[in-house]
């Protein structure tokens, strides 16, 4: 009986000291984020290095939000691992979330604030989709999910494109999808132009009646001593029938009063002193 008892005073014993040396094993252990153990993680804000027997060293992060299990030792007994303990975190549904974001810019966003990039928008630390708060970039609107975006509707936006005869017609700064109108232009005959004139789509494809070139279109007009070659519709030194025209004229009338003064002035000098004499008779 004294042998059956001092065994199990040695087993005892020998219990004891391994579950002395299992407790020292463990504090001695570390989580797979290099956190000791009965401390908060630095990397995984809420999270402490706590006991776990399915774990193959004994211990592994779990989340200490809501158990508050890890205190502080400064007297107060304050969950050490509270979200509030570190920068830019909240808690939310019993875990710690960012309460901001990195932009695709590199600037901080808070959470709920649209990135520069939309339809993004700043949640829990993370840039998601949505569209419906954060609106949509140009040439895109609102998809049916009210997170993502789809092509804008529209001939502004080429959804539908307008026929080839046709232009789409949009105010710039307002949010106009665009309408198609018939294109205006001599190209499309919804101008007409002059027979001194032709349609010149250099500039517009839509077409503009421009004078055609040339002194017989008057572009550009002859000077005064030049006559138009319209076959060439280049201004020549000389004078046009016209103008030579107009100085046979102006000839002939002065020949005409010539001869009246020369050939008559005779014979109204006769008449003249005739007519003395038949007044000196009568006295």
């Amino acid at each position: 009986m004294k042998v059956n008892g001092f065994l199990a005073a040695s087993l005892v014993l020998l219990l004891a000291f391994a579950g002395i040396a299992s407790a020292i094993n463990i504090y001695e252990q570390s989580c797979s984020d290099g956190t000791k153990y009965f401390q908060c993680s630095q990397g995984t804000p809420g999270y402490a290095c706590l006991p776990d027997s399915t774990s193959g060293n004994g211990v592994s992060l779990q989340n200490d939000v809501e158990s508050k299990i890890v205190k502080t030792t400064d007297g107060t007994s304050q969950p050490k691992c509270a979200c509030a303990n570190f920068p830019g975190y909240m808690e939310k549904d019993g875990k710690c979330v960012k309460t901001t974001c990195t932009d695709t810019n590199g600037k901080t966003l808070e959470s709920g604030a649209c990135s520069v990039t939309k339809p993004n928008r700043c949640i829990d630390g993370n840039l998601v989709e949505n569209s419906l708060a954060c609106g949509c970039p140009e040439g895109k609107q609102v998809a049916s999910d009210s997170k993502t975006c789809v092509r804008a509707v529209g001939c502004r936006w080429g959804n539908p494109p307008c026929q080839p005869n046709q232009e789409c017609k949009y105010v710039e700064s307002a949010k106009d999808e665009g309408h198609c109108v018939a294109k205006q232009g001599c190209a499309y005959n919804t101008v007409t132009c002059t027979s001194m004139q032709y349609c010149d789509t250099s500039g517009d494809s839509n077409g503009v009646c421009t004078t055609r070139e040339g002194c017989q279109y008057l572009n550009p007009p002859c000077h005064a001593g030049e006559t138009c070659n319209s076959a060439t519709g280049v201004c020549e030194a000389g004078e046009s029938a016209d103008e030579i025209g107009s100085a046979s004229t102006a000839g002939a009338a002065v020949s005409d009063d010539f001869v009246a003064t020369c050939c008559c002035a005779p014979v109204l000098a006769m008449a003249g002193l005739a007519g003395i004499v038949i007044v000196k008779k009568r006295e």
